[in-house]
């Protein structure tokens, strides 16, 4: 009877550690499944909060519409104040510097040695000009303190030098179209340039809103998202041999 009973019990030990198994595997599987919902959630989550992220910087944007690597003749506008058009953009001389190598040839025929060089020989020998127009669409009064808040960058984001005007930038450099305050529904226009680029054919011009106080703000410390940008290629632009006023 012994044999028999302890035979019983082993087989309902068995019995019950195979149920216990079985309950763990369960357990186990039903953890594996709710390890793997929760990843997903998580990656819901993260994918929501990326588009909500998205969302809240289109917000937030200074800008209405498109503003990064426009076109000649293209509009940036800015949700508080100016709305900007650079146009016509194009090569020319620099007048500036053809004047100055002039002046002293002529004296050089005439004998005379200049003592110094003029500093606008060290300009560059041309420039891309470009017309801009701007309008106040904002109730605030905006200072440019006679500057147009834009920069001209090379393919390497390398600022290009601004010395110098080209023959049909004459007339606006006297007018000084930005001189005095830009009230709100009031347009101005003018023309600008930069020196081309010496290392590439890429031409860019970055333009940032005014700071309140007026005068030109720093392009480099201005997050991208704040900027506007046109971009031309150099060696596609028409070369306009203008002479002078």
């Amino acid at each position: 009877m012994r044999s028999t009973n302890d035979s019983s019990s082993s087989w309902l030990t068995a019995l019950g550690l195979t149920l216990v198994l079985a309950f763990l595997l369960a357990a186990g599987c039903g953890g594996g499944d709710s390890q793997e919902n929760q990843a997903s959630e998580k990656e819901d989550l993260a994918e929501k909060k990326k588009a909500q992220r998205a969302e809240e910087k289109t917000t937030a944007s200074p800008f209405e519409g498109e503003h990064e690597d426009l076109q000649s003749g293209d509009t940036a506008i800015w949700r508080q104040g100016p709305e900007l058009t650079i146009s016509d953009i194009h090569v020319a001389p620099n007048l500036s510097r053809q004047q100055a190598e002039e002046d002293r040839k002529k004296q050089e025929a005439q004998g005379k040695e200049a003592k110094n060089k003029s500093p606008a020989e060290q300009y560059p020998p041309e420039l891309v000009v470009f017309s801009w127009t701007v309008t106040n669409n904002g109730q605030t009064p905006i200072m440019f303190n006679g500057e147009l808040p834009c920069e001209g960058l090379d393919s390497n984001g390398v600022m290009l030098p601004s010395g110098g005007i080209a023959a049909e930038q004459s007339e606006s450099a006297r007018a000084r179209p930005l001189a005095q305050p830009l009230e709100s529904g009031q347009t101005r226009e003018g023309v600008g340039s930069r020196g081309t680029p010496p290392n590439s054919t890429t031409f860019e011009i970055v333009c940032a809103h005014p700071p309140q106080q007026g005068g030109k703000p720093n392009i480099a410390q201005i997050p991208d998202q704040g900027k506007a940008s046109w971009v031309a290629d150099v060696s596609e632009l028409e070369f306009r041999d203008v002479g002078g006023p």
